[in-house]
């Protein structure tokens, strides 16, 4: 069975049965602290940059999303290359060794939307298929670093296997950034759940000026088609989140959700927040779940249960 084992910036991932107290340091720009820290075993850098093929991440790697299908565990994650940042892959068979493939995208032609970079690819599979949505921006900074800039949009690719080859899809549009909401400067790709015959989408969302980040939720009955952002977001954009994984559980139905989220800019920490039936009022921070808790697998699942152990970990 398919399961997302991970879904989170190369700083976090997996969510611990408990945490503790850490004393308050108040951010630079005034968003909300974390009050507890988890019980993370770091386990060290498992893949280093500079190891990609054809110089493809020998700038650095950062924003990780790995999940398993069959025995091998498949890693995305964004390689800064010659001429900027572009989505790469790396196989393993134990979430420790990693076998670096090299750059899965490639960029966009002249004035298309992921001309300067084509990066972050988050995956799906319905059983016949394999659907990425992946991150293109026209936008960057000045070379060597080449750090995508807004807008960050999400545009779609597909594959017969898990490994690729990708062939980019830009004939769909899934959604895009618009003016004067909290997607106005960022509307990129997130963990995506099936619910009967809707898919449900945990993207994330940010403002441009000033940068506000968030996650919100994006529908869609058609993985190919448009699809329809909530008008507004799951959490409030104070909190600056960004690249949240999910777990489904609850018994009959999807009845929950618990989000993981990594603070920009922030050591390892997480927020868990449960949702109500139809994913639209979240009633804030709660504890994360006991072992009795933990979410039950169903097809897509992030590696939620403790004790969280950090595997993710790329050098940079």
């Amino acid at each position: 069975m398919n399961r997302s084992v991970l879904l989170a910036v190369a700083i976090f991932t997996g969510a611990a049965t408990s945490g503790f107290a850490i004393p308050p340091v108040p951010y630079e720009d005034g968003r909300p602290q974390a009050s507890l820290r988890l019980e993370a075993k770091d386990q060290g850098v498992v893949l280093r940059h500079r190891a990609g093929p054809n110089q493809c991440d020998y700038l650095g790697a950062r924003d990780v999303w790995v999940w398993q299908h069959a025995d091998t565990y498949y890693m995305h994650y964004d390689g800064s290359g010659p001429k900027g940042w572009l989505a790469c892959l790396a196989v393993s068979k134990d979430l420790e060794h990693w076998i670096p493939q090299g750059a899965i995208l490639d960029f966009g032609a002249t004035n298309s939307n992921d001309s300067a970079a084509a990066s972050y690819g988050t995956t799906y599979f319905d059983g016949q298929r394999w659907h990425m949505f992946y991150l293109g921006t026209p936008h960057v900074t000045p070379a060597p670093d080449c750090i995508p800039s807004f807008p960050y949009l999400t545009m779609k690719a597909e594959s017969a296997a898990p490994g690729g080859p990708w062939v980019k899809r830009y004939s769909v549009t899934p959604f895009r950034v618009k003016n004067n909401t909290y997607y106005a400067g960022c509307a990129s790709p997130g963990y995506i759940i099936k619910q009967g015959s809707e898919y449900l989408m945990f993207f994330s969302a940010s403002t441009d000026v000033p940068i506000s980040r968030t996650i919100s939720l994006a529908r869609t009955r058609d993985l190919d088609g448009p699809w329809t952002l909530a008008t507004e977001p799951l959490l409030p954009p104070t909190e600056q989140i960004e690249m949240g994984s999910g777990a489904q559980g609850g018994g009959a139905g999807l009845q929950q959700l618990q989000m993981v989220q990594a603070h920009h800019r922030s050591p390892i920490g997480s927020l868990t927040w449960q949702a109500t039936g139809d994913f639209l009022r979240w009633p804030g921070r709660r504890p994360h779940p006991s072992r009795s808790q933990e979410p039950h697998e169903s097809g897509h699942r992030s590696g939620l249960a403790g004790p969280a152990v950090n595997r993710s970990c790329l050098g940079e």
